[in-house]
């Protein structure tokens, strides 16, 4: 038991919890309305969307990042030593990500669109998905880690208290696919006002791509970086 735990102040049953977390937001995410939303709203065109899309990569970026520290902080131990307490912190924090991101998704499945609009619009919920996604598998491997059971001369070791164990719990993110999607989506549509506005407007600027901003997101159990 660690220095700051006593009878009044004990240690959290990290695996416990883990484990309920874990399952409460597997369920959550498999649960996620697939169907189409009811929308609502002005109706948004192409340029609309592009432009609403911005803060929605931004914030996946700043999401992957903490998501990338946490679960990397979710390396519990075994025999209840200092790291636990850390280690169910960071999972409540992967807990607010989780529920930040599927609030993110039901608002984007929810815009109300025209056709080309409605294509970036469902690019992006698929890029939240895609997040997701690598949530869900690596919330899994935290259950797998946590029923598979301990070799015998591990538990030796750890009942005598001089070993200290680990279980590493590998997280894997990948830039999405459909950031490229989106630049596709923004170059074939070239983000041009309608016939009528076209006539009484000025010719429009090019629109840059949308792009992850400069940063890579990974740990050492991460399998890539999110560079452009």
């Amino acid at each position: 038991m660690s220095a700051d735990a006593s009878p009044l102040n004990p240690q959290p049953d990290v695996p416990g919890e883990m484990r309920r977390l874990a399952e409460t937001l597997i369920g959550r995410i498999e649960t996620r309305p697939d169907t189409t939303a009811r929308r609502r709203g002005v109706k948004r065109d192409a340029r609309a969307v592009f432009k609403a899309a911005a803060p929605v990569v931004d914030d996946y970026v700043v999401r992957m990042r903490a998501l990338d520290n946490d679960t990397t902080e979710v390396n519990f131990r075994h025999d209840g030593e200092l790291g636990d307490r850390q280690a169910a912190m960071a999972m409540r924090r992967i807990e607010g990500h989780v529920t930040a991101l599927l609030i993110r998704r039901s608002k984007v499945l929810g815009w109300r669109t025209d056709r080309r609009g409605g294509e970036g619009r469902d690019i992006l919920v698929a890029m939240l998905d895609h997040l997701l996604g690598e949530i869900r598998a690596w919330l899994e491997s935290v259950l797998e880690v946590l029923d598979k059971p301990l070799p015998s001369p591990l538990r030796q070791a750890m009942a005598h208290g001089s070993e200290d164990l680990r279980s590493f719990v590998l997280a894997y993110f990948e830039k999405p696919p459909q950031i490229d999607e989106l630049d596709a989506w923004t170059n074939r549509y070239r983000l041009e006002p309608s016939d009528g506005a076209a006539k009484r407007a000025r010719p429009p600027r090019p629109t840059a791509p949308l792009r992850l901003r400069d940063d890579s997101a990974h740990n050492a159990s991460s399998s890539a970086s999110f560079r452009r």
